[in-house]
């Protein structure tokens, strides 16, 4: 551990030492980002120490291992009968809850903090056929160590979107916050946006105009027009309905409208 106590919302920085203890050489394989469930994994677990009398235990603690920034850099490391190999990661700590989700209580306080690695491969067996190399599959934990969470001293936010050039929202994108150094300090994949359903009104004063529709998982939806002032009605779950007046260009053709719709989910 590089630090022995740590201050919400910081991460802890850890050193995993590898030791092959077999007599052939293997190859452990560091992945890159993968949404297919097959590869190396490292499981977080952490386990308070003391929790206060009459006190349970809503959510456990828990953790995850933040993803290398920039491009992906998979890489297989060599490791010899009877020799050791370094794992550098940093890792997202939540404390124990108390309480309903969100809405309870974290027990700051000493936990005990170990990793278990987990390595599985469809084709670990052609790959030793052609390449003649073993990749190391299997499970193994590590020892245990005592950290101390501590609540932060201070609190802020950041928010905004992630969005392409034409303003389509990017799905499933990695977003990383560093500090001075450039060390990681939290992460966060952007979520698919909610569905909006969208209501539409024209009217000249006695001919009446309704146009319904819905949002896709982008945020992008599209609707005929007819020019001129045109009256819409935003509706997402969870968030207060809202209306906002659109002004369509007579001359017809294709046009765009960016629109924001301010919600705050509880």
């Amino acid at each position: 551990m590089e630090q022995p106590a740590i201050a919400a919302p910081y991460p802890a920085r850890v050193t995993l030492h590898f030791h092959n203890g077999g007599e052939v050489p293997l190859w452990l394989y560091h992945r890159a980002r993968s949404q297919t469930g097959e590869g190396s994994t490292l499981e977080v677990r952490l386990e308070p120490l003391s929790v206060p009398a009459g006190v349970g235990i809503d959510a456990p603690g828990r953790g995850s291992v933040f993803e290398s920034v920039g491009l992906p850099r998979p890489r297989l490391v060599r490791l010899d009968a009877g020799e050791d190999a370094t794992e550098k990661n940093t890792i997202n700590l939540l404390p124990a809850q108390a309480g309903p989700k969100e809405k309870g209580t974290p027990l700051w306080g000493r936990y005990r903090l170990s990793v278990v690695s987990r390595a599985q491969y469809s084709n670990a067996t052609e790959m030793e056929r052609i390449l003649g190399i073993k990749l190391w599959q299997g499970e193994v934990a590590s020892n245990s160590v005592e950290i101390e969470l501590q609540p932060p001293v201070g609190a802020g936010s950041i928010t905004g979107t992630a969005a392409r050039a034409d303003g389509r929202g990017i799905l499933d994108a990695l977003v990383s916050l560093s500090d001075e150094q450039e060390r990681l300090v939290s992460q966060t994949v952007t979520d698919p946006l909610g569905k909006v359903r969208c209501e539409i009104v024209w009217t000249n004063g006695a001919v009446i105009e309704n146009v319904k529709g819905e949002t896709a998982d982008d945020g992008l939806i599209s609707l005929e027009l007819i020019p001129g002032p045109n009256f819409l009605t935003l509706r997402q779950r969870g968030c207060p309905t809202q209306d906002q007046r659109l002004v369509v260009p007579q001359e017809g053709g294709i046009d765009g409208f960016s629109l924001q719709l301010e919600c705050e989910k509880k």
